[in-house]
């Protein structure tokens, strides 16, 4: 059976860019890009290209989610926008007022959402002996983890 759903944090370190408690919102990057991670997996950017253009954020049909250690029944937040440059994918999102959403941004701010990574589906991919290079991924999902992703360089 092929790799339908995988995890990756993302091949390099994740770094919060901001986080504003009185708008509940925090933006950061998610991902790195060219650099291999413990899978085996090196992510390229325009890899999700496509799936933003069909579910990002700013689409018509919005379904990418934002989860807690990729479980699809705690959601803290709503990803508002997605976009990358040469190096890193970026994400934005509104943090809810509920339970999980107010003990979220306490874990963000003392630490103890560590990692991130994102739930996907490959639809195009290039093996090498040494890696396999990700060129198209459908995402379902951006994660906060409070233990550990596929690379272990991606600090909170």
């Amino acid at each position: 059976m092929g790799r339908i759903y995988n995890y990756g944090n993302s091949h390099g370190a994740f770094e919060l860019k901001d986080v504003d408690f009185g708008s509940r919102t925090i933006k950061g990057i998610f991902t790195r890009y060219n650099v291999k991670d413990s899978d085996g997996d090196i992510g390229t950017r325009g890899m999700f290209t496509k799936t933003w253009a069909e579910n990002g954020p700013k689409s018509n049909a919005p379904r990418i989610k934002m989860l807690l250690n990729h479980d699809s029944w705690q959601v803290p937040g709503v990803i508002t926008d997605l976009w990358d440059d040469q190096d890193n994918a970026y994400y934005s999102a509104n943090i809810g007022d509920h339970f999980l959403g107010m003990d979220f941004m306490k874990m963000a701010q003392s630490g103890i959402i560590t990692e991130h990574s994102y739930g996907y589906q490959i639809i195009r991919e290039q093996k090498t002996a040494d890696a396999n290079m990700l060129l198209e991924v459908k995402q379902w999902e951006l994660s906060a983890l409070t233990a550990w992703g596929a690379n272990q360089f991606t600090p909170l």
